[in-house]
């Protein structure tokens, strides 16, 4: 049986003026959906792309760590995961997608603006 992750946290470090690293962390599940103790993860799959609910055309496959840095560039993210386990037949699992998240990337920043003067005879020195 399968069981989803919740992805909790967001955190951003700045890479360049083109993208950002954006690190994403969840909780490992605990249990299979039937409720029963789940103590055979293998590892995640992290997907995402530019469409809400998907499709996620990009993948990251992970070993069993609860965190990872992703390097994206400026645009709209939608990103969710998965959890690989092992089952009783010794078959590796996925579970369904966790909850997605969305992150929106755009590392411009606007010119400055021009011509700057002082206005004389208005009483200012």
């Amino acid at each position: 049986m399968k069981k989803a992750i919740t992805i909790l946290l967001i955190v951003l470090f700045p890479l360049l003026a083109f993208g950002m690293n954006v690190t994403v962390t969840w909780d490992a599940p605990t249990t299979w959906s039937d409720g029963s103790p789940l103590t055979t993860i293998t590892g995640y799959n992290i997907y995402y792309g530019n469409v809400k609910n998907g499709p996620y055309p990009n993948k990251i496959v992970l070993g069993n760590v609860t965190s990872h840095v992703m390097s994206l560039s400026n645009g709209t993210w939608y990103i969710v995961n998965t959890a690989l386990a092992t089952n009783a037949a010794g078959e590796t699992i996925e579970s369904s997608y966790s909850n997605e998240l969305m992150k929106i990337i755009d590392e411009r920043i606007p010119n400055p603006p021009r011509n700057l003067s002082f206005v004389t005879g208005l009483g200012v020195q």
